[in-house]
């Protein structure tokens, strides 16, 4: 792939088509420094040209990107980074893969601080112990209320212990790519699905870059949310998110199950200075709907972030979500990590049992519908309505259905007005706006939801009493 000459970076066409996913590692890769990661009026991450130097012969960012049309996509990439592995496995749903587990980690503070069992944190913190990197990157509180999230470049054991849990708020990694390529060592980051991809595409142009990254860790991914999705989240509870400067997303209580959790707050001013509204309190509602979701997670495909050495999910399994602790799933495509975990395991520090393959999808299903089966009708929608840039995936456009493509318009229409109305007149008074606009297609979208279930139990019904 050569740099397109009708543009001078991504800022041309990723970014006026709406399909950036604010990952921040073209302003990192960019030898000229011509580009910044700024949040636009959405609260989303997008590159900006903040000054002239573009370098006429220069494609990094696009070899860099995501979502820009290479010549490689998950499925290739993968197999250049774990094809010779002894004993991978290959699947549509999850990638290549070695094998897998559920279980958590026994080590005091990781499974109750941690987004569900703890693992991710034990693994963050035995391979800085066991020397297998120097450094971790991984998402941190951030004290600017204007960004109250951001990637950092770890050094210790109790700072990786003090960034566990998720986070659904944007982030970038422009700063620490630069860091990684101005200071030696060998790093592990942690991040999502399409941050891993740009990370692996990356790696292929730069040498650098591609020494010193020695481990990426994923996390299973449905959407990314703008900022927009903390100051709803806080409002709906009575806070001023004008003046938050502090959130958690994943807090537990004991007594809920462990996909009850929680988004607690704190505010400077306002009425409500603090407060937790949990997932069947307003939460759910606000995720499921795709209120705030970046447009790029239209878009793709990578449920098991099938780029990363290890993937870490939450065990949305019945005989697991009863557990307010929370337990891990983890999928494993390099054999010195499962090693390595499997020797603490028989030490008893962290729990592991097998999990089958067929257990690991069903776990995350609902998210393989919504990236895999209503990507289809979204690549159909997309060329129906004459969208000038749409990046390939792996996924084709399904068949012309009018029933499906209304149903993604709505879906679409919701997230759209979302972005839209919580901008406009102001976080508090958009709020009350965004409720009463996505009311009617909200409707819809659920009337024909319902009405597929019923047809299905029909048309299964009739099947039943035809075998008879």
């Amino acid at each position: 792939m050569t740099k397109p000459k009708a543009y001078r970076n991504i800022c041309d066409v990723i970014v006026p088509n709406d399909c950036c996913v604010g990952c921040g590692i073209c302003a990192g890769i960019c030898p000229s420094h011509v580009l910044e990661m700024k949040l636009n009026e959405y609260g989303e991450y997008q590159p900006l040209e903040a000054r002239a130097g573009c370098l006429p012969a220069c494609d990094l960012c696009f070899r860099s990107c995501p979502f820009w049309n290479q010549d490689d996509n998950e499925d290739t990439l993968a197999k250049a980074a774990f094809g010779n592995e002894p004993g991978i496995n290959h699947s549509g749903e999850i990638g290549f893969h070695l094998d897998s587990y559920v279980g958590y980690s026994n080590v005091d503070g990781h499974r109750v601080h941690g987004a569900s069992g703890g693992l991710a944190t034990w693994l963050l913190e035995t391979m800085l112990g066991e020397g297998l990197v120097d450094h971790v990157i991984c998402v941190v509180h951030n004290p600017d209320p204007k960004r109250l999230y951001k990637f950092s470049v770890l050094h210790s054991v109790d700072e990786i212990r003090g960034a566990s849990r998720s986070c659904y708020y944007p982030v970038e990694l422009s700063e620490v790519i630069d860091y990684i390529l101005q200071h030696e060592g060998d790093y592990a980051i942690i991040g999502l699905p399409c941050f891993l991809k740009g990370l692996r595409l990356a790696a292929r142009s730069s040498a650098r870059l591609r020494r010193r990254m020695k481990f990426l860790l994923g996390l299973v991914c449905g959407q990314q949310k703008s900022t927009f999705f903390a100051a709803y989240l806080c409002a709906l509870k009575g806070g001023d998110p004008r003046h938050m400067d502090y959130c958690c997303f994943r807090v537990k209580d004991q007594n809920r199950r462990a996909n009850d959790f929680g988004f607690s707050f704190n505010c400077s001013e306002g009425a409500v200075r603090s407060d937790t509204i949990y997932w069947t309190e307003g939460m759910r509602e606000a995720w499921s709907n795709g209120l705030f979701k970046l447009n790029a997670c239209n878009y793709c495909d990578d449920v098991y972030a099938e780029l990363a050495d290890v993937t870490f999910m939450d065990a949305w399994l019945n005989r697991y979500i009863e557990d307010p602790a929370g337990t891990n799933i983890v999928l494993f495509r390099n054999s010195i990590l499962r090693d390595l975990a499997l020797k603490y395991s028989s030490e008893s520090l962290i729990h592991l049992e097998p999990l089958s393959i067929e257990c690991v999808v069903k776990s995350q299903q609902a998210v393989l519908d919504t990236k895999h089966a209503r990507l289809a009708n979204r690549l159909r929608l997309a060329k129906v309505m004459g969208r000038k840039y749409l990046p390939i995936k792996r996924v084709s456009p399904s068949r012309f259905d009018p029933i499906s493509l209304f149903e993604r318009f709505l879906e679409q229409s919701v997230n759209s007005n979302s972005k839209k109305l919580m901008a406009g007149p102001g976080i508090i008074e958009g709020r009350a706006r965004l409720n009463q606009k996505i009311r009617a297609p909200l409707f819809l979208l659920r009337l024909i939801e319902r009405c597929r279930r019923r047809l299905t139990i029909w048309i299964s019904a009739l099947g039943m009493l035809k075998n008879e």
